[in-house]
């Protein structure tokens, strides 16, 4: 039963919290990879000033270091989307946060970018796919560059985006994301919050990060309902 509690606890903790992150500027820390380490791949993109470059793929561990009470986002998971930009393992990043992205990069909203991330996340994303495997990691990153700089659903096909590694399986399981998000018909799991550099005159990399879905008030009072039936238990277990 104390398990039960629990689980209630964090679940209404993590809507409360992610309910409250708002449009506002940030300044973030980028701690280094959120899985640990980052993998190796090639890849080809149009805007891109080399078109074809290997970069580091997979998630970031950030920090929100805007000064209280602003720096709402806390500790979070971000990703990249912006492949003509830098950033490195550092402090102070200065960034905007954003629903209309990019006005200083790939224009997410004319493209349909926003959709099929979107649809990338709520397809496949959990906690896990971004820090427990350095595979899942940079195959989530792989897919999600895919769908800022092309309109298919393959990352080794197309004329916008590919991608090649050595790194077995980072390309197969980027695809297989891209394919379960190609055909996901769900309910929207996941708010996105795009952060966008402010910084003059070289931008770093424009970012996306995650929360769940807040629950509507008939999930706050289904928590509620099952709190009170798992306490009523418990008294008349003890008794």
């Amino acid at each position: 039963m104390k398990v039960f509690f629990r689980k209630i606890a964090v679940a209404a903790a993590v809507v409360v919290v992610t309910a409250a992150i708002p449009a506002t500027a940030a300044t973030v820390d980028l701690n280094g990879s959120a899985a640990g380490r980052y993998k190796r791949v090639k890849v080809t993109a149009p805007s891109i000033r080399y078109d074809k470059v290997r970069v580091n793929a997979g998630a970031y561990d950030m920090t929100d270091v805007t000064p209280a009470p602003d720096n709402v986002l806390g500790d979070f998971v971000a990703f990249c989307l912006d492949l003509a930009a830098w950033i490195g393992r550092g402090t102070g990043y200065e960034y905007k946060v954003t629903d209309t992205p990019f006005s200083n990069s790939v224009d997410l909203i004319s493209n349909g970018g926003v959709q099929r991330i979107q649809a990338i996340f709520d397809a496949n994303y959990s906690n896990a796919v971004a820090t427990e495997s350095k595979l899942t990691s940079a195959a989530f990153q792989v897919a999600l560059w895919n769908a800022v700089y092309d309109d298919d659903w393959s990352a080794t096909s197309g004329s916008g985006f590919s991608a090649k590694s050595r790194s077995s399986g980072v390309i197969d399981q980027a695809n297989a994301y891209l394919a379960a998000a190609q055909n996901y018909t769900g309910d929207k799991k996941w708010r996105l919050s795009f952060l966008e550099s402010t910084a003059q005159p070289y931008r770093y990399q424009n970012l996306v990060a995650v929360a769940p879905v807040p629950l509507p008030a008939a999930g706050f009072m289904l928590l509620g309902a099952l709190a009170g039936f798992g306490l009523l238990r418990r008294r008349r277990s003890i008794a």
